[in-house]
């Protein structure tokens, strides 16, 4: 007697969870409408709501949904029908609104929509789609797939240069600034232009310094703050001139001589989009010397190790 009870006890539960998983299924039944095909209609629904969709020789359950659609002319009309015929949404949509082609999609997903609102499974399928979980990448992938970035930046900046040799000029000017951030590198040319003078016994004497300056290393930090370390070399022409002030007792002259050499740079990189402050500390050593005499004696020198500034604005989005 306890073995029989076991017995439809178990078969009555088995017959319950059926039940339960056959009320969410959805038949589809699709008329009168030979432009459209039925078979593009239920593959739509199989990709979107999967299992629940009944197949096309299954007979629909009495206590699952049905979605119906109709045409008439160019107007279809697409109908959802809830749990045991119960609670019904329908809509009407004109073909000739869409492509030919388009057609058997626009309806598939406006039985869906109906359908969402009818049963709680088909919503739940429709809302898994619209927020798939992201897949997990191995970190190794991530950084092989990953692709550097390269920013441009143009900007210009005064700069304060200083020769350490005897009699060694301290010049004051401007650069015009452009450079290229890629990855971890940095790559910077300039161009720039600065002068002093120095006042002497018969006059004054004056120095015009015109270089470029070009240079490649690394940069660190982070997006907002970097630094930069690289080396590079400066090449430019320096005009010594004299102005006596009095013509009849000396000879103003003037000379053009190249100066400029090897170059180590660190530099700091402040953004605040769209521009940026950059600051470059520079030292280097002039393979060529200039000098500037009065009265045989120099009063004034380009050459040697020299070190600069430079402060300024970029343009860097």
């Amino acid at each position: 007697m306890g073995l029989a009870c076991t017995i439809v006890a178990t078969a009555g539960a088995s017959a319950q969870g059926i039940g339960s998983g056959a009320s969410d299924r959805v038949s589809l039944d699709v008329e009168a409408c030979p432009a459209v095909p039925a078979e593009a209609i239920r593959h739509i629904l199989g990709i979107e709501i999967g299992d629940l969709l009944l197949g096309e020789r299954q007979s629909g359950p009495t206590t699952g949904h049905r979605l119906t659609i109709r045409c008439a002319g160019n107007v279809a009309w697409v109908e959802a029908a809830g749990e045991g015929g119960g609670k019904t949404m329908d809509r009407t949509l004109r073909l000739d609104a869409f492509p030919e082609d388009a057609a058997p999609r626009v309806l598939a997903l406006a039985g869906i929509e109906l359908l969402a609102a009818c049963s709680p499974a088909v919503r739940a399928r429709v809302e898994a789609k619209q927020a798939p979980s992201a897949p997990h990448l191995p970190a190794q992938t991530l950084a092989v797939n990953r692709q550097p970035r390269t920013i441009l930046h143009v900007g210009v900046a005064g700069t304060w240069r200083r020769f350490f040799v005897g009699q060694g000029v301290s010049a004051w000017g401007g650069q015009a600034q452009l450079g290229w951030l890629f990855d971890r590198w940095h790559l910077c040319t300039d161009l720039e232009a600065s002068g002093a003078s120095r006042d002497v016994k018969l006059g004054e004497t004056s120095a015009l310094l015109l270089s470029g300056g070009a240079a490649f290393g690394l940069i660190g930090g982070e997006d907002s703050r970097a630094f930069t370390l690289t080396l590079g070399g400066r090449l430019g022409m320096a005009r010594l001139a004299g102005n006596a002030t009095d013509t009849t007792k000396a000879i103003s002259s003037a000379v053009v001589r190249p100066w400029g050499g090897p170059t180590l740079s660190l530099g700091f990189i402040g953004r605040f989009r769209p521009l940026a402050a950059v600051l470059t500390a520079e030292a280097g050593r002039s393979l060529f010397k200039a000098e500037a005499q009065s009265e045989s004696t120099t009063v004034l020198t380009v050459g040697g190790t020299w070190v600069a500034i430079s402060l300024g604005v970029a343009v860097m989005p």
